[in-house]
C-alpha cells in the first residue's frame, strides 16, 4: 500500500458531508455520516488498520477473497458480518481500499430513511474548484456515471471510462439540484477565459441534459 495516513483521512473526510470524531478518546479516529460512524483509523504504527462498515453480502465477500488469517489484507470476526477490518501496514491496493471506503459511506448513507437520504444529500452550496489529487481515483466512476443509457440499453463494461473525452458528471442521487448548471457555466467562463470562441458537445436528445444545455444557450446545430 502506497496510501499515507494523511491521504486516507483527507479522503474519508472529503466524503458529503462527513466529519471527524473522537467518541473513543484519540484513538481510533471516527468518521461519520450524521452520527453514524463509517470509518475508523487506528493510527498507531504497531497496530495501523481501518475498520469499515459494510452489508452483510460485501462482507461475505471480502472474507473469500482476502482471508484475515495472515494478519494482511481483511480481518473479519465471525460474529461482525457488517465490519470489515484492513490491515493498513499490508500490501493491499490503494483503489481496493478506496473502493472500500465508498462501500462503506454508501452504506450508512443507504441505512437512513429515504426521508433523511433526501435531507443528507440536499446541497446547500456549490464550491467549484480543480480536483485534488486524492481524489483522481474518484474520476472512473463519475465518468461512468456520465453515459446516458436509453431504457432496455445494456450497461456498457466499465473499461469504456478508459477511452479519451470530455465529460460532465453528477452524481445519480445529487441531480436535479441546479449542479450541473453550475458546473457547466463555469466550464464555459473558464473556456471563454482561454481565448476560446465557440463550444460545442454532443448529447441524446432522450437525456435530461438536453434541456438544461438549451438554457445554458446551447442551439441545436446537427441532429
Amino acid at each position: 500500500m502506497n496510501m499515507r495516513l494523511e491521504d486516507i483521512k483527507a479522503y474519508c473526510l472529503n466524503k458529503w458531508k462527513a466529519y471527524e470524531d473522537y467518541s473513543f478518546g484519540d484513538i481510533p479516529i471516527c468518521y461519520k455520516l450524521n452520527g453514524k460512524v463509517f470509518a475508523q483509523i487506528y493510527p498507531k504504527q504497531e497496530d495501523f488498520k481501518i475498520t469499515l462498515k459494510c452489508t452483510t453480502e460485501a462482507g461475505q465477500f471480502y472474507r473469500q477473497v482476502y482471508p484475515g488469517g495472515s494478519g494482511k489484507g481483511i480481518s473479519l470476526p465471525a460474529c461482525a458480518a457488517t465490519l470489515l477490518e484492513y490491515d493498513l501496514s499490508g500490501n493491499f491496493p490503494d483503489q481496493e481500499l478506496l473502493n472500500m471506503i465508498d462501500h462503506a459511506y454508501g452504506t450508512v448513507l443507504h441505512s437512513f430513511s429515504k426521508k433523511v437520504q433526501k435531507q443528507i444529500i440536499t446541497v446547500d452550496k456549490v464550491e467549484i474548484r480543480p480536483i485534488r489529487p486524492e481524489e483522481y481515483p474518484l474520476l472512473e466512476d463519475f465518468l461512468y456515471d456520465a453515459i446516458f443509457l436509453q431504457d432496455g440499453v445494456k450497461e456498457p463494461p466499465g473499461e469504456i471510462v478508459n477511452q479519451p473525452e470530455f465529460a460532465i458528471s453528477v452524481k445519480k442521487e445529487f441531480r436535479q439540484q441546479g449542479i450541473g448548471s453550475k458546473r457547466m457555466q463555469e466550464m464555459i467562463v473558464l473556456l471563454k477565459s482561454k481565448g476560446y470562441e465557440k463550444v460545442s458537445l454532443s448529447v441524446n436528445k432522450d437525456n435530461y441534459a438536453y434541456r438544461m444545455y438549451q438554457k445554458l444557450g446551447f442551439q441545436v446545430i446537427r441532429e
